[in-house]
């Protein structure tokens, strides 16, 4: 049987209270997602469409918070002025988050600020978990050439 809501999987560890605030505004999105868009996940439509979807929740969640100068994109691959891809590449692949709350461009004493970054699947029965830990050694890397603390 299909999974039929959106979940999202936080890594157990003492969180800060602005870690908390944004996982928060993330699960607020994740429920009204679930309330009215479980049609895209019950007829399995693609991870990409679900998270374009979801990224419009994300969005007004965001716009509504403290942290509403924050931008919402999906697939974003790109960094300074819009030429440059980074971090440029991970074990030979172009770093590309399905989902990321960031400041678009480089602040030259902040770096690139990333919020918040979302790596979605699908659950499927024979899903290869390798994939996954590629995506959060992705996420890792993202963190740490931007600055942020951690990955929600």
């Amino acid at each position: 049987m299909k999974d039929t809501l959106l979940k999202v999987q936080i890594r157990k560890r003492k969180m800060t209270n602005r870690q908390n605030k944004l996982q928060n505004l993330i699960e607020e999105a994740i429920a009204n997602f679930n309330q009215f868009e479980s049609y895209l996940i019950k007829n399995d439509l693609s991870e990409r469409c679900i998270c374009a979807k979801f990224a419009s929740y994300v969005e007004k969640i965001i716009a509504q918070s403290e942290f509403n100068e924050y931008l919402v994109d999906v697939e974003y691959n790109r960094g300074y002025n819009g030429k440059d891809f980074y971090p440029n590449m991970l074990y030979g692949r172009k770093i590309v988050v399905d989902l990321i709350v960031h400041k678009r461009a480089y602040d030259d004493i902040r770096g690139y600020d990333n919020l918040i970054c979302i790596e979605m699947k699908k659950s499927y029965k024979h899903l290869d978990l390798s994939l996954i830990k590629n995506d959060l050694e992705y996420l890792q890397t993202i963190v740490m050439a931007s600055d942020m603390k951690s990955v929600l």
